[in-house]
């Protein structure tokens, strides 16, 4: 069985993902931190404060802090999507490259390949038991034009 095929897309695919993963990470921690740090300093420069334009700068670096930490906590949503990805890419991998042996009326049948080449290798498995339920002669495979 050649896994070199799944195994090179399954990389690339993943590649990308990863790295977006990554991004998006960093940004969030990114924004929450100067999220945090905006509204620290805002409380602490309006508890400083003598005069009304030093309140409202305090009460607009609060302002701002509170939509950075928004932001961050909305980035770090978004990164659920890309860990998502990776894994459905990952389960995907382990399904195609994973044969599957079944036991069919005390036969043991192995499926491999990719998970299409599985697929067509189990309707044939099934047809032909159809066909030998039924008393049926086995119908030979067409061949398919490449």
């Amino acid at each position: 069985m050649n896994l070199t095929p799944s195994y090179d897309e399954w990389r690339y695919a993943t590649y990308d993902e990863a790295v977006r993963l990554r991004q998006m990470n960093k940004q969030a921690r990114n924004r929450l931190l100067t999220g945090a740090a905006l509204i620290a300093g805002g409380i602490y420069a309006g508890s400083q404060s003598n005069t009304w334009a030093a309140d409202a700068a305090a009460a607009g670096a609060v302002v701002g802090g509170i939509a950075a930490v928004k932001s961050g906590l909305d980035r770090r949503k978004q990164t659920e999507i890309h860990e998502q990805a990776l894994q459905e890419l990952t389960q995907s991998l382990g399904r195609e490259i994973t044969p599957n042996v079944l036991d069919i009326e005390g036969a043991t049948v192995e499926l491999s390949g990719s998970a299409e080449q599985q697929y067509t290798q189990w309707r044939s498995l099934l047809r032909a038991l159809y066909q030998a339920d039924q008393g049926l002669p086995p119908i030979t495979p067409i061949p398919q034009a490449r």
